[in-house]
């Protein structure tokens, strides 16, 4: 088209230049058949996808943005269907592989002759560290400081003691919390940092809010922990770190129990549940992957602030969980409780009228509880399924 009208045919030549709104385009489409040239090497049982665990999922690819990970068996059949797959697309796109900038990685389970055999045969070079992404390390081996160090040096840079001389007490606090919100947080949502490297983030944050510079250490006149309490109380609403990083670590967990479609809740369940429910306490090993061990920590915190919305009733014990409110359970508020309502859901608590059913419990709950129950509107089975939040 050109001025609204239809002109005549012309075969390009340049193609498209850097930084054309076309090309993310062009790009995802081109991607997007590599994915299903890589499907259907799956589907014909010649491409060995990686399973994460027993019942987890199998993963032959994964892709974001112009980064991308293949997965396979390690065996000259499977690097020659990796390759033939990769040449394809090639031939079909023009986009061509560069060999000096794609690493290969192997299991510790694969020997030291199959590897430099594989790796001879994919024209790649071998690493033992894949590095990081988005400044995560990649490999699941415990977290050290020193994978962390640039965090440190991140906010060392933007907390310079020159920008604590030119700002007020006020603008110090201001930009010391926007700053340490923003640097490590990407960090803290997928691994557990290392106390030690918090601590240090910490003191560079603690320092340059009370104006310390290279050669002298002002008064601070107030404890730390202070300035960590909600404005509300007299802080500064200061977060620490230490608990921010729990926090989120808590929210991966939740993933994990709620969001069963997401690929990595899969791949973490179908590799620790180990039979158990995901709900109850989880099992963790030492060889365990860094991640699950941190979840694992926080597990019990996760069930102490879980609730539950009430649709019909029927998944809710009412004496186990929370549903009155965000902390009750009722089963702590009974001395005694008889064995014929132990195992009542809500649902129990409603009568054929679709109205609360309290008699049989009026005598055993604090009459501000049943006055509680009663603002409550009763589970009805046009409501849907009970639902947990966090």
């Amino acid at each position: 088209m050109w001025n609204g009208k239809r002109s005549t045919f012309f075969m390009p030549e340049r193609g498209i230049r850097q930084g054309d709104p076309l090309s993310p385009y062009l790009f995802v489409l081109c991607m997007d058949k590599l994915s299903h040239l890589i499907a259907k090497e799956v589907d014909n049982k010649d491409w060995m996808a990686m399973r994460a665990g027993r019942d987890g999922p199998h993963i032959s690819h994964l892709m974001f943005a112009d980064d991308l990970l293949l997965f396979g068996k390690a065996t000259e059949k499977q690097m020659e269907c990796t390759m033939r797959t990769l040449d394809k697309f090639s031939k079909m796109s023009g986009q061509v592989v560069s060999l000096e900038k794609t690493m290969i990685y192997f299991s510790k389970n694969v020997d030291a002759q199959t590897r430099r055999r594989l790796a001879r045969q994919s024209g790649c070079q071998e690493t033992s560290n894949i590095g990081k992404y988005l400044g995560v390390p990649l490999i699941g081996d415990a977290p050290r400081k020193r994978d962390f160090q640039h965090l440190i040096d991140k906010v060392r840079n933007k907390l310079s003691g020159w920008k604590a001389n030119q700002l007020s007490f006020a603008g110090r606090v201001t930009l010391s919390k926007s700053v340490i919100q923003a640097i490590p947080m990407y960090s803290m949502m997928t691994t557990l940092i290392p106390k030690s490297c918090l601590l240090e983030i910490q003191k560079l944050q603690r320092g340059f809010v009370w104006g310390d510079d290279e050669n002298k250490r002002r008064l601070h006149t107030v404890r730390w922990s202070t300035l960590t309490i909600p404005k509300e109380l007299g802080g500064l609403a200061v977060r620490d770190m230490s608990k921010m990083n729990l926090a989120c670590i808590m929210k991966l967990g939740w993933s994990i129990k709620m969001q069963e479609n997401n690929l990595w809740c899969q791949v973490l369940r179908g590799k620790y549940a180990r039979g158990n429910s995901i709900f109850e306490s989880p099992i963790v090993k030492k060889s365990d992957s860094s991640l699950w061990k941190s979840i694992g920590k926080v597990w019990s915190d996760i069930s102490k602030f879980e609730a539950w919305s009430i649709g019909d009733g029927l998944k809710v014990n009412c004496w186990k969980d929370i549903w009155i409110d965000t902390s009750t359970r009722l089963g702590e508020l009974v001395d005694t409780l008889p064995n014929n309502i132990a195992d009542w859901t809500v649902h129990d608590l409603v009568d054929n009228n679709n109205m609360w059913k309290l008699a049989d419990i009026e005598l055993l709950l604090p009459g501000s509880v049943i006055e509680k129950i009663k603002l409550i509107p009763p589970p009805c089975m046009e409501d849907g399924s009970d639902m947990r939040f966090w």
